[in-house]
């Protein structure tokens, strides 16, 4: 209903702007010079087509948020039916080489095709079916001799069989629980 009462807006918004468009003035009583003209059926039927083609796009945006919901889970990135103990992951990813490290002093983060990886990248936990089961962010970027070392604090991991790490739009490795448990549930990557 909300939809339609939207859509209904825009097809008066567009015929308004049509009716400029092409000079259409309204008939206002009262006032001695107006003209009135109609706008025509073909001019209707453009109007309601655009409309249709909207409605349309509409419907497919809602099902790709939908997917994508679907896809990244609830607004807090951790499953709710997922019960048991949690976790909570320290995860340092080390850019190596000059060539990919912007900065100095007490700061650094990614460059020269690693621009994504800086303060703020999120940092996104899978679990073995690729469900996104816990979400963070980097917190710290803190340049060393020959790295720039990014660190995250992932808190309220739950316990699953396997564990991918995606920082920015890059997928790490995966991880059983046991290496999990084995590491203290720490994680170390590289690029």
């Amino acid at each position: 209903m909300k939809r339609l009462m939207m859509l209904g807006a825009l097809l008066i918004l567009l015929a308004v702007a049509l009716g400029v468009r092409s000079g259409v003035v309204a008939d206002t009583p009262g006032t001695p010079e107006s003209s009135a003209t109609a706008v025509s059926a073909d001019d209707l039927g453009a109007l309601w087509d655009t409309v249709n083609a909207l409605e349309t796009r509409v419907a497919d945006l809602e099902a790709e948020v939908a997917d994508l919901q679907a896809r990244l889970g609830d607004e807090s990135g951790t499953e709710t039916s997922l019960s048991g103990p949690t976790h909570t992951v320290e995860l340092t990813l080390s850019i190596i080489g000059y060539d990919h490290i912007l900065g100095a002093g007490s700061t650094c983060s990614g460059r020269a095709g690693y621009d994504d990886l800086q303060l703020g990248a999120a940092v996104t936990v899978f679990d073995q079916d690729g469900r996104v089961i816990a979400n963070g962010s980097i917190t710290s970027a803190k340049p060393t001799t020959e790295t720039c070392d990014l660190s995250a604090t992932i808190e309220n991991v739950p316990e699953v069989d396997f564990y991918l790490f995606q920082v920015s739009h890059r997928d790490g490795p995966t991880f059983s629980l046991a290496e999990m448990k084995a590491a203290d549930w720490r994680v170390m990557l590289s690029i």
